[in-house]
């Protein structure tokens, strides 16, 4: 195998570990989702934040809330947690999350975007970085040619 061939091989390698991590994540967070307990949490303290998203020609500013809340567990222990990307939160409103029963300090919100985004974000990750990485692949095994 020749040098290029090589290094065709591990880019391809690493670039199937993005789409495989991915794939992990989203069956755990599905699991979590249908085994973790639900509650009301309040969201106490809520910052906006803005980022810009650019392609070819256009961009895009968004904003989104970086939110702590509370919640109560099962046994009414009270507890903090975070969310990052929240849309449309300000104080005093009610979010429904999920928490660890084992560790109830460990929460997660129930809804994290929309359902389209989602899928448009995790199938561009998986098509561009999954389709590179086997191409790579299979054109260093000599399977395909570029």
């Amino acid at each position: 195998m020749s040098t290029g061939a090589t290094v065709a091989l591990l880019v391809g390698i690493a670039l199937l570990i993005l789409p495989a991590w991915l794939a992990w994540y989203l069956v755990s967070r599905q699991r979590r989702v249908g085994a973790w307990p639900r509650a009301q949490a309040t969201i106490r303290n809520a910052q906006e934040k803005a980022y810009r998203s650019s392609f070819i020609e256009s961009s895009t500013t968004e904003t989104y809330v970086h939110a702590h809340y509370e919640y109560r567990d099962a046994a009414g222990i009270q507890h903090v947690g975070e969310v990052e990307h929240l849309h449309n939160g300000k104080v005093g409103d009610i979010i429904e999350i999920m928490y660890d029963p084992a560790d109830p300090d460990s929460s997660d919100i129930v809804s994290g975007g929309s359902t389209g985004g989602r899928i448009i974000n995790y199938g561009a990750i998986f098509i561009i970085f999954g389709g590179g990485g086997i191409f790579l692949i299979l054109a260093s095994l000599g399977i395909i040619s570029m």
